[in-house]
């Protein structure tokens, strides 16, 4: 009976052992699984944390890649431009030189025709009339070809070879006309023979 309840005994402190044993090992799995939820918790914060942050670069990414695109544009403009630039440049040059070349012209025709001082217009409608006989307003316009310098430079040398002082005035990019009556200076369009008061001489 003794030796019964010994072992008796031994089962039960046996069973208390593995119990104990078998509780430790759920505190050490229930402070694992506590541990990785924390760490799933604080991974899944790190990942909303970098979404914003990926959230934000896109949108400064955006602004940058809206800014480039206006300053290629700019750039754009600002090179059409400056090729416009050089465009008027090369122009000028041109009209710079066909107007020396219309200077030597009417200096040779001046010569030629022996003048020994030029007739000025008595007045206003004297001036018009000669402009409606002469026909250089009514030659057609060309781009490029026959334009405001050409109509210009013709009518001072029908000036010329009517004995007449008829100016070159170039303002702008525009080529046109002008003579003196008394003390009048008088601007004259060659394309269409207008003519307006521009000033006095003194």
């Amino acid at each position: 009976m003794i030796k019964a309840l010994g072992i008796f005994a031994l089962i039960i402190l046996a069973g208390l052992v593995v119990g104990s044993m078998a509780f430790e090992r759920y505190e050490t799995m229930a402070m694992a699984y506590a541990s990785a939820k924390e760490s799933l918790i604080d991974a899944r914060r790190q990942v909303s944390t970098a979404s914003h942050r990926v959230a934000e670069l896109e949108t400064l990414l955006a602004h940058q890649e809206a800014e480039v695109k206006q300053l290629e544009a700019l750039l754009l403009k600002e090179q059409l431009e400056n090729s416009q630039l050089r465009g008027q440049v090369v122009y000028l040059s041109g009209e710079k030189i066909q107007l020396e070349q219309a200077n030597e012209q009417l200096t040779s025709l001046a010569l030629a025709y022996q003048m020994d001082g030029y007739r000025e217009f008595g007045s206003r409608t004297e001036l018009v009339r000669w402009l409606i006989a002469d026909d250089v307003s009514n030659r057609k316009y060309k781009r490029d070809t026959y334009d405001c310098d050409d109509f210009a430079i013709d009518l001072a040398k029908a000036g010329v070879k009517d004995n007449r002082w008829i100016g070159l005035w170039l303002e702008g990019n525009h080529l046109r006309n002008f003579t003196i009556i008394g003390n009048t200076i008088v601007e004259i369009e060659p394309q269409n023979d207008g003519d307006k008061t521009w000033g006095k001489v003194d």
